[in-house]
């Protein structure tokens, strides 16, 4: 070996094994097949999902009774198409089906995917 004092073997001998131990470590780290998503992480997402649903259903309206500005809370409803939507209602009587909203003037299968959810016949 070099010439070294023993201090500085020592302190050799400490580095290379630092070297190893953190090499060691990264092979184990990278050789662990981790899951996607820890436990907590799919509790979270589950529970946001809840949360998401419950808003849905409080933005929910009854098209056989709401007013002009309940209506217009529907997505891709103005103020327009939630007076026309009054209009059929009194003319032709209560929705009895949620695709029957698509006979009112403006409102296509587009337009109806995107209110879909938000549609109550009660």
């Amino acid at each position: 070996m070099l010439n070294l004092t023993k201090e500085e073997k020592l302190i050799t001998i400490f580095i290379i094994l630092a070297l190893i131990l953190g090499m060691g470590t990264l092979h184990f780290k990278r050789s662990i097949k981790s899951p996607d998503e820890s436990a907590s992480q799919q509790d979270f997402k589950r529970g946001a999902g809840l949360i998401e649903e419950e808003i849905k259903k409080s933005k929910q309206v009854n098209i056989n009774r709401a007013d002009v500005d309940e209506l217009s809370s529907l997505p891709g409803v103005g103020k327009v198409i939630a007076a026309r939507i009054t209009a059929y209602r009194l003319e032709k009587g209560d929705f009895i089906h949620r695709e029957d909203i698509k006979k009112v003037k403006g409102i296509g299968d587009k337009k109806f995917e995107k209110m879909r959810e938000y549609i109550l016949l009660k």
